[in-house]
């Protein structure tokens, strides 16, 4: 499990069902139909002396930085920020808004959903505020799409369209020796891994 190798195996599988977001397969995107851009959450630090973005995850940065790209291709398309702050103070939803503001996205595009504390909570809860009928663009680590989307499948979601994030795998250049080599941070990637196959088989995804 500390080779490379073995976890690039099946995390590559996983998120190579997941291509990037390109616009001209979405549906009502090229219909010029209203989408929302739901951007989940991927943890943040809570810390006054720090700007918005400077407090958001990697993976949640990751995250913007996608949402960012497709918002200028989409530019009637409404963002939707997400997650609450399990530790007090402000809250993951906020913390994303003031990264995009930064970044220069109007705050009449922004809608927040605060209180969403896991994947399941954010799909029910963005079918409370839209119904089941609006399309929506998930904005995710390509690990977590197949996770997230059926949620919001079960959820009753009509539309949805994935856009992953931060990828974990990278085989353009084909396997190196050193990849069959154990190393000791390699096993960090799996916290990732083995969260998403729990989680699937929570929600019951094969």
């Amino acid at each position: 499990m500390s080779t490379p190798f073995l976890f690039q195996a099946i995390a590559g599988k996983l998120e190579a069902e997941y291509p990037p977001f390109q616009v001209a397969n979405c549906i009502p995107c090229v219909e010029g139909k209203e989408v929302h851009i739901y951007i989940l959450g991927a943890g943040h630090s809570v810390d006054e002396r720090y700007e918005a973005g400077q407090l958001l995850s990697n993976a949640a940065k990751s995250r913007v930085f996608e949402a960012m790209r497709i918002g200028r291709m989409l530019p009637n398309a409404l963002f939707i920020t997400s997650a609450s702050a399990p530790r007090g103070g402000i809250t993951q939803a906020e913390c994303t808004k003031r990264a995009l503001q930064d970044l220069g996205v109007d705050s009449i595009r922004i809608q927040l959903n605060p209180e969403a504390t896991d994947t399941e909570s954010e799909a029910k809860r963005f079918v409370q505020a839209y119904g089941q009928n609006t399309p929506v663009i998930l904005v995710t680590s390509a690990l977590h799409q197949r996770r997230a989307k059926s949620w919001f499948e079960k959820a009753g979601v009509k539309e949805i369209y994935s856009a992953p994030s931060d990828y974990a795998v990278f085989r353009g250049q084909g396997y190196r020796w050193t990849d069959y080599l154990p190393r000791i941070n390699q096993l960090l990637a799996w916290d990732a891994l083995i969260k998403e196959k729990l989680g699937m088989w929570e929600v019951g995804v094969k």
